[in-house]
């Protein structure tokens, strides 16, 4: 580890040098830190000094040493963005008709939704699905702060019953109690001292190089059997997570899986406001990059744990909620104290807890500034702060090894002043200090100020003002004026009115006075060092990408022109550099496969702008259905063959009415009955039909092709049937392709209109492995529903509509139950109209208690409990064509009655998984009793292993390869 950190530290006095960087990267990789190494090899990609091939040469060296990491990990949205493979497409960009950019930005480059604002981790969640190991098995220590004692039998107990294989030591800060007895199987340690304290520092720091995993628990609480495991599966791929236990959420019927019964905490401006105290959890390598350490002033663990939290929050960490039991004893006024609370409003500057200005012990607002040679004019640049009408602030200066006397005047001038903090390196370049004057600021948002320019008076407080309540706004800005070397007024400099990330990517309208969120700035990859120019350029592209910016359009900074200035000094690479950055945040975006920086006038190197890369067709689909990840899947093995963009065919007109290439130009339609808006009358319908069908005509007459996915015969609950089957006879006449998920389909199309069998694809609906997660055990999920472990438990799952056939299943289960008095069933799906109400024979006492009918949209972390809880799953739909919902249950290993049609005969004829019936009461009534007598055999087990064989055999195939 010495060896590591001397590495390191090689860095900071050679800053310059690509060799120190390199033998610091290769060390980290040898240490099992991959991503910390290429971090580091990603400083040196633009070093003047270095050649295309050494820097081959060191990507390959590192790439190639061994590591014990896992899986590569996942800590900020340009990870994620950047492109991690998987079954998944990456999130697709919409394309809107009619929209305007300002010139000469492409309006064909829609620009991706943004991912892991605010407390958003839902993109870690999806790469936790695919890549964190269902039975992963970090080692996990436990930290439980009790004085009295009084919540180890609860924690203890909560312990013996996880369903966790890997290694867990509970270290326990108090003392043992009379009579205690180890339990047998746990390592169990006691450490009589106080938390928290330098002891418990010391002591935590030991604990943290020898784990993966740290939870701290503290006061009574009773912990579910899956918390365990759901901390591991996020805490295998992410180090940025910090798991919070939170109480039950009372008389809501939501498990602890059910984000969406959390969006109240999960979506608050200060989540670390909601944690109880000491009862988190975290990687260990995250509690050692926030130092480990728990302030030791605080007389209890409440205000510690929360002020640690709040550390951890402006390091850019997102906070998931971890339901419990139970907890309890957490009120701050036991045994706290009012000591505390000051304490923790002295050190936790947000504007919740914090309601006055003034001098406080961590500042709101940190002002930073790289200096180099700046002792002519810094001590103006930092009184324009220090003369603002905000105190709760701090100004960190990065000395970057000035040869002049910048370090004497700091040192004459600011040695006693408390919100004046600089450090002093070697030259790095101004990338490297303002990296390290960032790493020195302690408020939550940062303002920029160069060493030879001023703030207007006021400026602070008011961007600073408007972040307080705007919390989905990563940075704000002001406007400038330009004044030269004695601050006589010399001009306005340029100010464009309103953000606008395309704006953005052609030219930096980020204007002085800048603040950002220090949180937001920890989610990207920080300033580039290896550049010298358009530094500032490529900083607010990467916030951009991370949150929303707003302009406020008020004079607010002095910018100082006196001929040094780093702009002009480096004015020839400033070009090179620019282009540098745009193709930085088109690979960033996922878009560089596709896209390249264009000039159409060489004449005007800084013009702008960007062109498709030629060979990379668009796919525009529609409509985009954002609920089901099927199409991520569909396209997913696509994903560089071509660009899919989200958008209506008036989108796709637009984009290959300004295309040079029309021909790579695809229009993918998925379902009809969008086109079809309730209420309509056949007129209506028949006229939104025929004007949508002139568009797709037109649409082919500029070159384009179009491709209908066939995924109904007819839509469900086709309100004017007729009008849709002439559409669709006109689509297969008009279409380049039809693509069906089974040869057994095209019959079945063929009863209601006419196929061309030359235009048919087929592609296979694959499965959802990866695409879920799959976690909780079925005593687990049973528990979580209130299930009993002898209920026969039959699942349908979905939205209850007419076509699914739920009043049939209901009446077939009442027949069942008769004679089975343990099955249950189980609905869970939101459901427009009862499915049990107005029945020909109302539901007895007791057959209502054997019906449980979830009515409400299930999240799809949340899917897995009730496909886990279920013995079999029945689908009884009236007319189906393709069953993405069997595909789903057999991903989950669950057996399936499925009503009987082309695709299924498919999928189900390669095994016994389940029984496909005809689609009458009388033959499902006979499928969920055959099912029952094979849970009584035992067969049902070895349905279930087929079931996921024959999911994994469904694979996702190419679907357009031919058309592309």
């Amino acid at each position: 580890m010495s060896h590591i950190a001397g590495s390191v530290t090689q860095i900071s006095a050679n800053p310059r040098n690509h060799w120190a960087r390199a033998l610091a990267a290769i060390d980290l990789r040898e240490l099992g830190q991959g991503y910390k190494a290429n971090r580091i090899l990603d400083t040196i990609r633009y070093n003047d000094n270095i050649e295309s091939d050494l820097f081959l040469f060191f990507e390959t060296l590192i790439n190639g040493v061994a590591t014990n990491d896992d899986v590569r990990k996942i800590n900020i949205p340009s990870d994620y963005n950047r492109g991690i493979g998987g079954p998944l497409h990456p999130p697709f960009r919409s394309i809107k008709d009619g929209a305007s950019f300002p010139k000469p930005y492409p309006s064909g480059l829609a620009l991706p939704d943004m991912v892991g604002n605010c407390n958003d981790f839902r993109y870690i969640e999806e790469y936790a699905n695919w890549r964190s190991s269902a039975g992963a098995a970090l080692p996990i220590d436990i930290i439980h702060v009790d004085e009295k004692g009084e919540g180890i039998p609860s924690l203890l107990a909560s312990i013996a019953a996880q369903s966790y294989a890997g290694r867990i030591r509970l270290h326990i800060l108090g003392e043992k109690p009379s009579g205690w007895k180890k339990p047998r199987g746990l390592d169990v340690t006691f450490h009589a001292i106080a938390f928290p304290s330098e002891e418990a520092n010391a002591l935590l720091w030991r604990i943290s190089g020898d784990t993966r995993l740290l939870l701290f628990t503290s006061g009574v609480i009773d912990l579910d059997p899956m918390t365990f495991l759901r901390i591991a599966h996020m805490g295998q791929i992410s180090d940025q997570v910090v798991q919070t236990l939170i109480p039950p959420l009372a008389d809501s019927g939501a498990t602890p899986f059910c984000t969406s019964a959390h969006k109240n905490i999960v979506n608050r401006r200060y989540p670390f406001r909601d944690v109880l105290g000491l009862n988190f959890a975290v990687t260990s390598t995250l509690f050692r990059n926030v130092g480990g350490l728990f302030e030791p002033r605080f007389g209890g663990a409440y205000h510690a744990g929360r002020e640690f939290c709040f550390r951890l929050y402006n390091r850019g960490c997102y906070f998931q909620p971890i339901a419990t039991r139970n907890i309890r004893d957490f009120s701050a006024k036991k045994g706290q104290g009012a000591a505390d609370a000051k304490l923790y409003v002295q050190l936790c500057p947000n504007h919740w807890d914090r309601k006055t200005d003034g001098a406080h012990e961590v500042p709101k607002v940190s002002i930073y500034i790289p200096a180099y040679k700046a002792g002519k004019y810094i001590r103006r640049a930092i009184d324009s702060v220090l003369e603002q009408d905000m105190q709760d602030l701090e100004v960190c200066i990065a000395d970057d090894g000035s040869p002049d006397d910048t370090l004497g005047v700091l040192e004459r001038h600011y040695g006693d002043e408390p919100r004046v903090r600089w450090t002093t390196g070697a030259n790095g370049g101004i990338g490297f200090a303002s990296n390290r004057a960032i790493a020195m600021a302690r408020g939550i948002y940062i303002g920029q100020l160069d060493s030879d320019d001023r703030l207007k008076p006021g400026a602070v407080r008011r961007l600073a003002d408007f972040l307080d309540e705007n919390t989905d706004v990563a940075c704000c800005y002001g406007s400038c004026e330009r004044i030269d070397a004695d601050e006589n007024f010399l001009k306005n400099e340029y100010s464009w009115p309103v953000f606008s990330r395309e704006k953005m990517m052609i030219t930096s309208i980020a204007h002085h006075f800048r603040m950002f969120r220090k949180l937001a700035w920890e989610r990207t990859e920080k300033f580039r060092e290896d550049i010298v120019n358009a530094v500032d350029y490529d900083i607010f592209l990467k916030l951009s990408e991370v949150g929303k910016f707003h302009h406020i359009d008020e004079i607010l900074y002095q910018r100082r022109w006196h001929g040094e200035n780093t702009s002009n000094v480096n004015e020839g690479f400033q070009t090179t550099n620019t282009y540098r950055v745009q193709r930085e945040a088109l690979t960033r975006s996922g878009l560089a496969h596709f896209w390249d920086i264009h000039i159409a006038d060489p004449k005007e190197p800084r013009r702008v702008t960007y062109q498709r890369a030629e060979g990379r067709p668009l796919v525009m689909f529609w409509p985009y259905y954002r609920a089901n990840p099927y199409q991520r899947l569909l396209y997913a093995p696509h994903a560089n063959d071509a660009e899919f963009c989200a958008g209506t065919i008036d989108a796709a007109l637009q984009m290959i009415t300004i295309s040079e290439r029309p021909a790579e130009h695809i229009f993918h339609l998925h379902w009809l009955n969008f086109l079809f808006k309730a209420g309509m009358s056949e007129q209506e319908a028949a006229a939104s039909a025929n004007e949508f069908l002139a568009k797709l005509e037109k649409f082919k007459t500029l070159g384009g092709k179009v491709v209908w996915t066939i995924h109904n015969v007819i839509s469900h609950d086709a309100e004017h049937r007729e009008v849709e089957v002439n559409l669709s006879k006109k689509l297969t006449e008009l279409a380049d392709a039809l693509h069906l998920h089974s040869e057994y389909s095209i019959a079945e199309v063929e009863a209601l209109f006419p196929i061309p069998r030359h235009k048919v694809l087929i592609a296979r609906h694959g499965h959802y492995v990866g695409a879920y997660a799959d976690l909780v055990s079925q005593d687990a999920a049973r528990s979580y529903l209130g299930l009993a472990p002898a209920d026969d438990v039959i699942l349908f799952n979905g939205q209850v509509r007419k076509y699914k056939g739920i009043g049939t299943l209901v009446e077939a289960f009442r027949k069942v139950l008769a004679q089975r008095p343990n099955a249950l069933l189980l609905i869970a799906g939101a459901a427009p109209e009862s499915p049990i109400e107005n029945l020909a024979t109302p539901l007895s006492a007791f057959e209502r208690t054997r019906i449980h009918i979830v009515d409400r949209y299930i999240d799809d972390a949340e899917l897995q409990v009730f496909l886990k809880a279920a013995d079999f799953a029945v689908y009884p739909y009236r007319n189906v064509l393709t069953s993405g919902s069997l595909m789903l249950a057999l991903t989950f290993g669950v057996p399936t009655v499925i009503t009987e049609a082309g695709m299924i005969r498919e999928v189900m004829g390669g095994g016994d998984a389940g029984i496909v019936y005809d689609g009458s009461a009388a033959e499902l009534e006979k499928a969920l009793a055959a099912m029952l007598v094979a849970k009584d055999d035992g067969g049902l087990n070895a349905m279930a292993e087929e079931a996921r064989r024959l999911a994994k055999a469904c694979s996702w195939e190419r679907v357009l390869q031919n058309i592309l």
